[in-house]
Formats: structure tokens, sequence, C-alpha cells
């Protein structure tokens, strides 16, 4: 995605009235016309911003970053092929760009091409961490993208690798982890899947909400006397908070989940929370 100059923290509308203001001063500029593009998709003004891209690019012809703008806002207007059409012109000059990769990747999985797209998001992402000289290389969700449409595609074995190495590159991103986690289970890898998660629960300093997805995932691998156990040092664990902390919202239905699950521990838990599904839109539906 092009990254945009902001002005200081208003509003978006705010934003707008003073790119056109400046326009007004400037109205030659096609810079002013390209952020102010990104004003109006922020807002979902699609028919305003492209018409500030066409403006942008009528005033200068090589302001090729205008291409990728117009993908980016027609891939979330919903015109997948249009916003193709438009990364394919910037990427035909400049195809060592990795957030084009990625944009490109993104509207591959909206057309149903994921094979495409997994080459798209590996070539995004390699190029982002070979450049990432300041914390800013692919992101948690570059990765998590890229592994849903493995998983779509029955390689699960790479969809957690390629998750591993995300989570290397970015510290350890928990978010990948619960991703890998739901792989593992949904694939009834038991052991996989908890030695995760006793990875996440050893370092955290919360343990109560691991201890819960713990017991679950014993019961799903029918141990249940051992979930049993979890359980109920889950409960434990949460009776010992300070009062503060036990009586929040999200602590009391967690311990309500937890008694429950411990009364019902003869039935099966429900099967969302393991399934695996790496959420496989049809092709043409919002990601």
């Amino acid at each position: 995605m092009v990254a945009w100059p902001a002005f200081g923290h208003e509003e978006p509308a705010e934003h707008a009235d003073e790119l056109s203001a400046a326009i007004e001063r400037d109205p030659n500029n096609a810079s002013l016309y390209l952020r102010r593009a990104e004003e109006h998709r922020s807002q979902h003004e699609w028919a305003l911003g492209i018409a500030d891209l066409q403006t942008a690019t009528r005033l200068d012809p090589d302001l090729a970053v205008a291409d990728l703008a117009l993908a980016q806002m027609m891939l979330e207007a919903g015109s997948p092929q249009t916003a193709l059409a438009a990364v394919d012109r910037f990427l035909a000059g400049h195809g060592d760009h990795a957030g084009a990769h990625l944009t490109r990747a993104r509207i591959l999985v909206r057309l149903g091409s994921r094979r495409e797209a997994i080459d798209e998001y590996s070539r995004g992402i390699e190029l982002a961490q070979r450049s990432d000289h300041d914390g800013k290389g692919a992101q948690p969700d570059d990765y998590l993208e890229r592994a849903r449409s493995l998983a779509c595609e029955q390689r699960v074995d790479e969809a957690i690798q390629g998750l591993d190495e995300g989570a290397t590159a970015r510290g350890g991103a928990i978010t990948l982890q619960f991703l890998a986690i739901d792989l593992e289970a949904g694939r009834q890898r038991w052991d996989g899947a908890l030695a995760r998660l006793a990875a996440i629960e050893a370092k955290a300093n919360r343990k109560e909400t691991w201890m819960a997805r713990r017991a679950e995932i014993l019961v799903h691998a029918g141990r249940v006397d051992e979930a049993r156990v979890v359980y109920t040092s889950a409960l434990a664990t949460i009776d010992a908070l300070p009062e503060r902390l036990r009586t929040t919202t999200t602590t009391t239905e967690l311990a309500g989940r937890i008694r429950a699950s411990l009364a019902n521990l003869h039935a099966p838990a429900p099967r969302a929370h393991l399934s695996g599904n790496a959420g496989c839109p049809s092709p043409g539906a919002p990601m």
C-alpha cells in the first residue's frame, strides 16, 4: 500500500479541506491531488478519489505511484479487475516494490487466483524483509494472509512454516501463532498445537485465557481428564486475582465459559474454535 503523507491528527474531512485549500493555491501540484485522493479513499469516496488520481496523472504523467494508489482504491471499492490492471502498470516499471506485490497478491485472492497470489505474497514479503532497515518490513498481516491462502490450497505445512518464519522476523508476533495453533489443531496435530500454546502461556503475565484454550484443545484430543484438571486450575487462577482484575467483564465472562465447559465435558466442545479454517473467501468476496 502507498505510504501517504498526513496533516497532523485532524479528522479526515479536515484533511481534505486543508488539501483542497492547498490545491486552490497551487492547482498544478500533482502530489496534492494524490494526497487528497487518499483522504477520499479513507472515506470510501471512490468517485472523488478516482477523479483526483486522474487529475494527478494528467498533471504529471510520470507519477507512477498514482497507479498503485488506484489499484488499492479499486480493490477496496470492489473492482479487482480494474485494480489488477492498475497494479500491473505500476509493477511494469517498479518490479521490486514490495507493497505493490503485496497489493497484487490481495487482488488475486479476491479474483480467486490463490496459487498465483501465494507467489506474489512471497515475493512481496521477501522484498519487504530485504529492505527492512527501520522495522517497517513485512507485517504480520502479510504472513497471515499468505498462510490463509496456503491453507486454503491444502498446503498446511507450508502455511505453518511461513507463520513460523513471520514470528521469527516480527519478534514472535502472537497473532501468527494463533493461526498456527488453529491449523495444527484443525488437522488434529494436538501435540503441536499444545506445544505452541504452552510457549505462549509460559511468557504470559495473565495465564487463565491460555489455560482455558489449552483445556479446550485437550477436550478435542480426547484427553478429557487432563482438560478437567486444566479448567479447574484456570478457575483457581482467576479466583486468586485481585478483585479489580477478577471482576472485569472479560474475566467474569471467561470464568462463566470455563464453568460451562466443566459442566459439559461429556459433550463435544464447539468446533468453531478448532476447525483450522483459514477463512477461504469465495472469489469476489471482501477480505
